[in-house]
């Protein structure tokens, strides 16, 4: 039996949570699709709006919004196939049992990992609503590429007590389909900085993508890059959909952002990435699963002053480096304190 037949066998058994851990890559959204093929009706909710703007241009999916939930229920239980394609905050819970009763769906929860990271901090809704799904006795998906221990600890009291049967299925927890060609660890934040200047000046094989710690060190950056003629786009918290749009018209060579192009987006042509700050680990592999995206060998860049694992050879290297890199980019005019 294929591995997705089998997958989808223990997918669509009566209250079960199944949660399917695969490498980011590796075309967990594709699976969805594919499954729609035995199982007729499935809820997708996805914490990133961005995930459900692009998702509503393809095939046997229904949008809803608060806007048009009416319509929009009325045309998912019409259809022979259909997924519904939302996120937490607007989908219509009244009408939650009406739907399952319905249509007998399988509620997909794509980047499941957030549904704990973000719902038990800034945005306790996420969590709020798988906890209520579970409740219902409904069939669920969850599909991450990234969920810590900890979050598998708490999933597993959580199932628990919800009386699910429980499956998880794990080819690629915290891995890569397409691992970077190098990682360079740099434990310095000016040498990060002044070899990040250097790259966006003579880099001219790809696009980088720039990771900043906070919106105003994107602005900044953005700022300063455009003042020497570099063409750069930034996209912070909130603004990924018309980020998006923008990017279908023009690709600029340097993309600076903040954890917003972290989850859910496909970026071309991504040979390097940088991670200007040290993020938590799963934002880490996120960030670096950007590059190569459609198959293009990447490096990455990443600051690791907090390791403690580096020698006193390797820091006077990082001395000496940082002065190669200075010089450069005081000759090219990118000069930066």
């Amino acid at each position: 039996m294929k591995f997705k037949t089998a997958l989808t066998e223990i997918v669509k058994k009566p209250q079960t949570f199944t949660l399917f851990t695969a490498p980011m890559g590796w075309g967990k959204t594709r699976y969805i699709w594919e499954l729609l093929e035995s199982e007729k009706k499935l809820i997708l909710f996805s914490p990133l709006r961005s995930v459900v703007d692009e998702l509503t241009q393809r095939d046997f999916v229904v949008a809803c919004e608060r806007s048009n939930f009416d319509s929009s229920l009325k045309r998912f239980i019409s259809m022979d196939k259909a997924i519904l394609v939302t996120t937490v905050e607007s989908f219509p819970w009244e009408y939650l049992e009406y739907l399952l009763e319905k249509t007998d769906p399988i509620c997909v929860l794509d980047e499941f990992h957030l549904f704990y990271e973000w719902g038990q901090s800034f945005r306790p809704k996420l969590y709020e609503s798988y906890r209520l799904l579970l409740q219902t006795g409904v069939r669920i998906l969850g599909l991450s590429a990234t969920i810590e221990k900890e979050h598998l600890n708490e999933l597993e009291v959580d199932i628990g007590l919800s009386g699910h049967s429980s499956f998880f299925v794990n080819i690629g927890n915290f891995q890569l389909q397409r691992e970077p060609k190098n990682v360079i660890r740099i434990s310095s934040d000016q040498l990060i900085n002044q070899k990040l200047l250097f790259y966006c000046h003579t880099f001219k094989e790809g696009r980088l993508l720039v990771f900043v710690r906070t919106r105003e060190q994107g602005r900044s950056l953005k700022r300063f890059l455009l003042s020497r003629g570099i063409s750069c786009s930034l996209c912070l918290g909130g603004e990924v959909s018309d980020f998006m749009k923008n990017e279908y018209i023009e690709k600029k060579r340097v993309v600076i952002s903040t954890s917003a192009l972290s989850h859910g987006v496909n970026l071309e042509n991504i040979r390097r990435v940088f991670l200007t700050y040290e993020p938590t680990k799963y934002l880490t592999s996120q960030m670096i699963g950007r590059g190569g995206r459609f198959g293009e060998s990447f490096n990455v860049y990443m600051l690791a002053n907090k390791s403690g694992r580096f020698s006193v050879l390797n820091n006077l290297k990082e001395k000496i480096q940082l002065l190669y890199y200075q010089f450069l980019n005081q000759s090219i005019g990118l000069w930066i304190c």
